[in-house]
């Protein structure tokens, strides 16, 4: 009965990733490559204005900035942060799943995940503690972050997921991931569980994973041709006499 049920899990996925090829045209870019090491350079270069246990004054400034902001706004800041959480994973891809996506889905899982761990990572090489142990006014929203700062992985997964869906979107799709991306980042400097520099150096390591996923694997070129599109051309073509 298990055995069935996975072959027949299997051909669906393989179905619908053959719908995915008709959908879009797969390749690897150079512009990818170049991605990652522009993200690599946003990574080393931010690690380097690390201070373990110290804030420069350009960085606090723009952390107060933010911080500061009206308590009002944190309900609706909460839900937005939620987006760069690791549960937003799966719910990104089920999303994707939900469209007929597969590959996105599995592009938006892979890219996730790996951010996750590859932030985890950062952390404990760095070591830099949070904004609450390092300035003394700080206004901690929610429950307070545990753990060490620098990278941010809220900001790293929001990044990563962004990046991994943006070639699969249309013009206002992509705008879309990519604000609520910054939201989620602007969200945890916001909340006291960030400095700016932990947020710069997540984005950039989220996006370089993303980067360097579809440079991989590859990824689609242009903008996906919507399902309406491709029924109307293809009755248009079927029903077109011979000259």
């Amino acid at each position: 009965m298990v055995r069935n049920t996975g072959r027949v899990y299997g051909l669906v996925v393989k179905w619908q990733l053959q719908r995915d090829r008709q959908r879009f045209t797969y390749g690897r870019h150079f512009s990818d490559a170049a991605r990652f090491v522009i993200s690599v350079a946003v990574v080393i270069g931010s690690a380097l204005l690390v201070d373990p246990d110290a804030v420069g004054s350009l960085e606090r400034d723009i952390f107060h900035f933010v911080n500061d902001l009206p308590d009002v706004l944190f309900p609706a800041v909460w839900v937005v942060m939620q987006l760069g959480n690791l549960v937003a994973v799966p719910f990104m891809a089920g999303a994707a799943l939900a469209t007929r996506l597969v590959r996105m889905a599995l592009d938006i899982s892979v890219a996730g995940v790996a951010a996750y761990v590859g932030a985890g990572i950062v952390k404990q090489i760095f070591e830099r503690a949070r904004p609450h142990q390092l300035l003394a006014s700080v206004i901690v929203r929610g429950e307070p972050a545990s753990g060490l700062g620098f990278v941010s992985g809220h900001a790293a997964v929001a990044a990563a997921l962004a990046t991994a869906a943006h070639p699969y979107l249309g013009p206002r799709g992509r705008r879309i991931v990519w604000i609520l991306a910054f939201l989620v980042m602007a969200s945890r400097v916001y909340v006291g569980a960030h400095l700016p520099l932990d947020v710069v150096g997540g984005a950039g390591l989220g996006y370089g994973i993303g980067a360097l996923m579809h440079l991989v694997l590859g990824c689609p070129e242009g903008h996906p041709m919507p399902y309406p599109v491709r029924r109307i051309r293809r009755r248009s073509s079927a029903t077109e006499e011979p000259v």
